[in-house]
């Protein structure tokens, strides 16, 4: 019984230990971290929000960096293992363990709603209009996209 407890104390200390490493100091000077997107779909009329949400979803790029338990650790062993990390275990751990930083300069949200845009053209939703709103916060942003929709078109 006491061992059982104990190791859910150890659990937890870790845990707070880990969420504590930040790995938003490892940023390049005048970057944000990318943390992804958030579709809505607003529909003028009657249509399958579910179908156009999964449909648009596929079309969002970059993806960010994985999360678990709200934790970064990919990007946590990438940052880690250093710049100069050209051999060894430092490469091993960088390449197979980490995860390079999706940083908010390489996203185009412009882009991303023209692709959203012709994707709705395509599935028969010709008077769409997709806009975006950019959610930053000091060292991270996100992105919402939201999509207007009226019924399709059938032939």
């Amino acid at each position: 019984m006491k061992t059982s407890r104990l190791t859910y104390i150890i659990i937890l200390l870790l845990l707070v230990i880990l969420s504590g490493c930040s790995n938003l100091k490892y940023l390049p000077p005048g970057e944000q971290l990318y943390t992804g997107a958030e579709l809505k779909v607003k529909p003028r009329q009657a249509v399958n929000k579910k179908k156009i949400s999964t449909e648009l979803e596929k079309v969002i790029r970059p993806k960010p960096n994985k999360k678990f338990l709200g934790m970064r650790p990919q990007l946590w062993f990438y940052n880690i293992a250093g710049k100069d990390a050209n051999k060894g275990i430092r490469k091993w751990i960088k390449n197979k363990l980490g995860e390079a930083p999706v940083l908010y300069s390489q996203v185009d949200p412009g882009l991303m709603t023209q692709r959203m845009e012709n994707t709705l053209d395509n599935m028969g939703y010709f008077t769409n209009n997709v806009e975006y709103e950019v959610k930053a916060k000091e060292k991270t942003v996100g992105i919402v996209y939201v999509a207007t929709v009226s019924k399709p078109y059938t032939l």
